[in-house]
C-alpha cells in the first residue's frame, strides 16, 4: 500500500459526500470559490508509526479536513445552519468506505470530531467546520538484527 492509493481512495469516497461540487486533498495554492464550493480539502500530516505486533506494523496517517460550503457573508447563521448535518454525512460516508477499498485497516476520528462556523483557509474566510481523520494501516515487517 501506499499514502497516495489511501489519498485517491479517501478523495473518491469524499465525492460522493452529497452537494459537494470540490474534493482536492493537497491543501491547493487557490482557495476554492463559486462554482468550486462546497469544497472539502485537506492537509496530510507526518505519520506515525507503530508496531502491532512482533511481525506486524502500522502507520497511522492524520489527515485534517477542511468542509467549505460558502464564504462567509450576509447571514451566517443561516450558513452555519445549512452545514449542521453534514459532519454525519461525511461521517456516514466514511463508515461505508470504513476500509477505503482495503486499503486502510480502519479510520478513526481525532478529537475534536468537528469545529464548527468560520474557517480560513489561505486568504478566505468560509462558513463551514473541520474534522480530524485518523486512518491506520498495517502491514507485515520483516525484523532482522
Amino acid at each position: 500500500m501506499s499514502l497516495s492509493s489511501i489519498i485517491g481512495a479517501l478523495e473518491d469516497a469524499l465525492e460522493t459526500v452529497s452537494g459537494v461540487a470540490t474534493v482536492d486533498l493537497t491543501q491547493p495554492e487557490t482557495p476554492p470559490t463559486g462554482s468550486q464550493l462546497p469544497a472539502i480539502v485537506g492537509i496530510v500530516t507526518i505519520p506515525g508509526i507503530g508496531m502491532a505486533g512482533a511481525d506486524l506494523r502500522s502507520m497511522e496517517y492524520q489527515i485534517e479536513l477542511f468542509y467549505l460550503s460558502a464564504e462567509r457573508g450576509g447571514n451566517a447563521k443561516a450558513q452555519r445552519d445549512a452545514i449542521l448535518d453534514k459532519p454525519g454525512a461525511i461521517v456516514a460516508t466514511l463508515d461505508a468506505n470504513a476500509t477505503l477499498g482495503a486499503k486502510v485497516y480502519g479510520i478513526r476520528f481525532g478529537e475534536p470530531a468537528a469545529t464548527f462556523d468560520a474557517v480560513d483557509f489561505r486568504d478566505k474566510s468560509y462558513v463551514g467546520f473541520q474534522m480530524t481523520l485518523l486512518l491506520k494501516e498495517k502491514y507485515a515487517a520483516t525484523i532482522t538484527a
